[in-house]
Formats: C-alpha cells, structure tokens, sequence
C-alpha cells in the first residue's frame, strides 16, 4: 500500500478545519540549494515528515489546510522571530539550519532570503488557515480547529522525554481548548484502547492569532504515534503504510466527527472560554511544539 483513499473536491459543510502543517515533502529549489548535503536531506525527510496526515485526518465535508512544501523549506508551526522560538536553540527555528541529528543542514541565510521565503511558503499557508476559520465562522458561527500531526515512536536525537514512554496518541491544548473538547477526545482513547497524553511528547496548538481565546474557535492538536500505521524501523528510511492504516483513518474520521457532533451539545460551547486542566490517563508535560499560539502578522 503506498497511499490512502481521499474524498477530494468535497465542499465544506462542517465546522471544522483540519490543517496538517508537516505532511509535505516537496524542498522547492530555493531552498534546496542551500542544503549542504543533499544525501542528508532525505534522511532527515523521513524523519519529520509527519507522513499522510493530510491524508489520515481528512473528512468530507471539513475544510483541510495542507501544503505539499516540507518543513525543511519553512516549519509553518514556529515563530518567524527566532528569539522568541524554543526550538531555534537547536537549530530548527522557522528555517532550519541543522537536523534533528545536530548537524548542520544549510548556511545561516541572508535576510533578504528569509524575508523571500517566509513570503513564498509561511504567510500564504497562515493567510489561508485563518481564511478557512473565518468561512467557518460566516457559515456557522463557531469552528472546531484541528492541529494534525503524526510523530515517532521514539525520541529523535536532539528531544528529550525524560525516559517516558511514548503513547499511541497526543493531545495539545492551548487557550482555545475548552474542557468538553477535551474529555471527548481522552474518551475516544480509552474507548479505542489507546494510551494517550496531554501535551506529551508536543504540546500546545497552533491557532491563529486573531482568533486566540476567541470563544467562537475550538482547537486542539492530535498527534498520531506513527507506530500505529506505517512501517518505518528505521525513522531516517523511507516508511511504507502499515495494515492497519485504514482501521487508523477510520478511527480518526470518527474522532473528528464525533468532536464536531459536540458543537451542537447542550452547553458544548458554554465552556470554551474555561482553562482545559491537565486531564489524562498519563499527565503530560511541555514538549517540543514551539506554541500554542502563532503569531501571524509581523
């Protein structure tokens, strides 16, 4: 199996919004030939590409913000002002310049192509995700804001669990997570079998910044252990879908659904505006996701 169904060219009717940031592959020239070492560059594709979440978190009727540009061009989940962005203290701010390995990827870039690229491939995607909440909004009045990525089973070279073992799933919360949203996707979980954290290993969720804390927008990250549907034994190889694939994408259709369905719950949206706790079978921690919120404008 090399690829998963998808329902294009459906118009959306549900207010819901699922971007996958990190599922492109796609190095456009520009940044490619700065790349000291193009044999590196694909190993280090296979490890942080979150690999068919474009694919896997996709539902008729949602709207989906992806982008086929990899995050070794731009990462479309960090600040664009590296003092304020955590992971830029090892390289992998906005633009990289070194791999989850600690080495270097490409040469410190001259503003002026950073200012080309951050035009070409970060402000176009964050324009259209906070284009596709705003139709939610006009259509429905609310949103339900999905953050979708995949991760590996084990920790790269440059994270740190502190000895924790990952789990199937992780939940980010952020200031737009109400507690209903929550407790939903925690009981998806453990009726799926599956362990879960909150905030572990990645935490936060990326919302647009005009819309934080705005009562209107729901949001949390889900994070899939890629152990759960592709066969990758060695993270920096190219990874092959796993049998149990479609069972994942099915299980995720109906988390989506089933989150959705709860907008129109007696009192579902009367708790948006209240802090989400920290509520897990296994307590989570702040991890490596840059941050809850993004700035877009700057």
């Amino acid at each position: 199996m090399t690829a998963l169904p998808a329902a294009r060219g459906v118009a959306p009717f549900l207010p819901l919004v699922v971007h996958a940031p990190h599922a492109g592959t796609h190095v456009p020239a520009l940044a490619r030939e700065t790349l000291l070492d193009s044999a590196r560059l694909r190993a280090e594709l296979n490890r942080l590409t979150d690999w068919y979440t474009a694919d896997l978190f996709q539902l008729p009727g949602a709207a989906l913000c992806a982008t086929p540009v990899s995050r070794l061009a731009v990462d479309l989940e960090r600040y664009t002002d590296d003092a304020l962005e955590p992971r830029a203290a090892v390289g992998q701010g906005v633009i990289y310049t070194h791999d989850s390995q600690g080495q270097r990827l490409r040469p410190e870039i001259v503003p002026e192509q950073r200012r080309q690229w951050l035009d070409h491939w970060y402000r176009p995607w964050h324009l259209k995700l906070e284009l596709d909440v705003l139709a939610s909004l006009q259509r429905h009045g609310t949103c339900l804001l999905v953050d979708a990525h995949s991760f590996p089973a084990c920790p790269l070279a440059n994270e740190d669990d502190a000895g924790r073992v990952r789990p199937d799933i992780c939940l980010g919360t952020g200031a737009n997570t109400p507690a209903w949203l929550l407790d939903h996707a925690l009981d998806w979980c453990a009726r799926q079998g599956l362990s879960v954290a909150v905030d572990f290993p990645y935490a936060g969720c990326l919302v647009p910044a005009v819309y934080a804390a705005d009562s209107r927008v729901a949001a949390i990250m889900v994070e899939v252990n890629r152990g759960l549907y592709l066969e990758q034994p060695d993270p920096a190889t190219a990874p092959a879908l796993g049998m149990d694939c479609f069972r994942v994408k099915a299980a995720l259709n109906a988390l989506l659904l089933g989150m959705a369905g709860q907008l129109w719950a007696p009192g579902g949206w009367s708790s948006v505006g209240e802090p989400s706790g920290q509520v897990a079978r296994e307590p989570g921690s702040q991890g490596a996701r840059a941050s809850d919120l993004m700035e877009l404008r700057h």
